[in-house]
């Protein structure tokens, strides 16, 4: 084998290796100009939190683009007749 040749193999099997290491990486990291205020969902209150929990946890409901809501956990939800209390129908997983 020539040495260019056995060059360019010993990079694409170099290539291979991280590769395969990487696919059984089990952390995800992602990066963010600040830390997020709390890591409760019931108490976080800065955008840096959501993105947070936007990678991380799934919600009943979202908000597109047209500020509808639109159920992701939740299968739908129904107010009662006095519009005291919220019925939430959970989707079947």
């Amino acid at each position: 084998m020539s040495k260019p040749s056995w060059t360019i193999h010993a990079l694409l099997t170099a290539g291979t290796i991280a590769a395969a290491s990487l696919a059984g990486a089990q952390t995800l990291r992602f990066g963010l100009a600040e830390d997020p205020d709390i890591l409760d969902p019931t108490l976080a209150r800065t955008f840096v939190g959501r993105i947070v929990f936007a990678a991380l946890c799934d919600k009943l409901f979202d908000i597109d683009e047209k500020l509808d809501i639109v159920p992701q956990l939740a299968a739908g939800y129904e107010w009662s007749a006095d519009r005291k209390a919220l019925m939430i129908n959970c989707a079947r997983a």
